[in-house]
């Protein structure tokens, strides 16, 4: 996995496996900036990191399974930092 100014990305083993957001459906292209959300589930639920801002705006449970993220989750924390009203 490739690390950008924090940010990961996309890599070519994960655009081969043809892994969608399920926010806004589309197919992940090769360095893609996504967000893995701080669920307990064995397989990562990760989305495009813009896609969970605009989720994050409005619920605080994970699109896939509704786990929710407390606010003292650092993941959660750093979005909401990200967030604009």
């Amino acid at each position: 996995m490739q690390q950008e100014s924090n940010k990961n990305l996309i890599d070519s083993t994960m655009k081969e496996q043809e892994l969608k957001c399920i926010i806004c459906f589309s197919t992940f292209e090769l360095d893609d900036s996504y967000t893995k959300w701080p669920c307990k589930s064995e397989t990562p639920h990760i989305y495009h990191s813009d896609c969970m801002l605009e989720w994050l705006r409005r619920k605080n449970t994970c699109p896939m399974c509704r786990h929710p993220v407390e606010t003292s989750n650092d993941t959660f924390a750093q979005f909401m930092t990200q967030l604009v009203f």
